[in-house]
C-alpha cells in the first residue's frame, strides 16, 4: 500500500466515525431515553473495561498473563470502586497503582 492510499483510507474511515457518531447525537437529539434504558447503559463503561482486562489477562497466547501487580492494583480498583462508585476515579486508582508497582518493582 502506497503513502497516498493509506492517507485517503485513514482519511475515509476518520470522516466515515464522525459521520455516523455526528447523525447518531443529531437524530436522537429530540429523543428521551426509556429509564430502563438509561439505567442499562450505566454498566456500558464496566462491563467493557472488564472485558477488555479479561481478554488481557487470558487471550493472546493460551496463558494467564496475570501476575501480583495486576493483582494489587485490581484490588486497588475494586475497593475504590465501592467506596466512591465512580469509575473514573476507580481506573485512576488502579492505573496510579499499576504504574507505580511497576516502576519500583
Amino acid at each position: 500500500m502506497t503513502t497516498t492510499a493509506a492517507l485517503v483510507a485513514v482519511i475515509v474511515v476518520g470522516v466515515s466515525t464522525y459521520l455516523m457518531r455526528a447523525s447518531l447525537i443529531v437524530l436522537l437529539a429530540g429523543v428521551s431515553i426509556p429509564p430502563v434504558v438509561e439505567r442499562g447503559l450505566r454498566y456500558v463503561g464496566p462491563a467493557t473495561l472488564a472485558a477488555l482486562a479479561m481478554n488481557l489477562a487470558f487471550g493472546g497466547e493460551g496463558g494467564v498473563h496475570v501476575g501480583w501487580i495486576e493483582v494489587v492494583a485490581l484490588s486497588v480498583s475494586a475497593v475504590v470502586t465501592v467506596w466512591r462508585r465512580q469509575l473514573i476515579v476507580a481506573m485512576l486508582a488502579g492505573m496510579v497503582t499499576l504504574w507505580l508497582l511497576t516502576v519500583v518493582t
